[in-house]
């Protein structure tokens, strides 16, 4: 049995669509739908907003319950049922603040998103080395943040680290990288 510990935004669940028309909103933007920045906090060209104004545009996103709402990525929702199916292990270990669960957990039933346990942690390599199943055979993290992956990386000895390629963490390259989370071999 392998253990999956997943990110859920921008691996799962589309966090950008939705923190897109809050950013567009905010700040008088007219971005493409389909918009995904080259920065983790959307300061770069086009976008062009400072480090302040995307931490607030993420308190909007909070006070709007937002992580109630997201939308699945639909390759990513038949990965995680095939591997369930497989009788893997899942788990989601996300840094949403801990008074949003609630909200990621209605989101998930929204969607019949199967898993087996959440997390919702400050640092992920403290997380999963305390909850690592000593049944398990494997031991796989798949993430789109390039600092929760070095985090693992350099943490968590044993556990195999991927990083979903997204525009904003192209420049990293000490993990494997994966296109979708069906193109992992396991």
């Amino acid at each position: 049995m392998i253990q999956f510990f997943l990110d859920v935004d921008g691996v799962v669940l589309d966090f950008d669509s939705d923190f897109l028309k809050i950013i567009n909103r905010a700040f008088n933007k007219n971005l493409p739908p389909n918009f995904c920045p080259n920065d983790w906090y959307w300061t770069s060209h086009p976008v062009d907003i400072s480090i302040e104004q995307s931490l607030h545009a993420y308190s909007l996103f909070k006070e709007k319950r937002g992580f109630r709402f997201l939308k699945p990525y639909p390759e990513s929702i038949k990965f995680i049922e095939n591997i369930k199916q497989q009788g893997h292990h899942i788990d989601f270990v996300t840094n949403i603040p801990a008074d949003h669960r609630d909200d990621r957990i209605f989101c998930f039933k929204q969607h019949h998103v199967v898993y087996d346990r959440v997390f919702t942690v400050e640092t992920k390599s403290q997380c999963i080395n305390n909850i690592k199943l000593p049944d398990a055979t494997r031991y796989i993290f798949i993430d789109d943040n390039q600092d929760n992956c070095e985090d693992v990386l350099q943490n968590c000895p044993g556990i195999e680290v991927y990083i979903l390629s997204k525009p904003y963490n192209l420049s990293y390259t000490k993990v494997a990288r994966l296109d979708q989370l069906a193109a992992l071999k396991y």
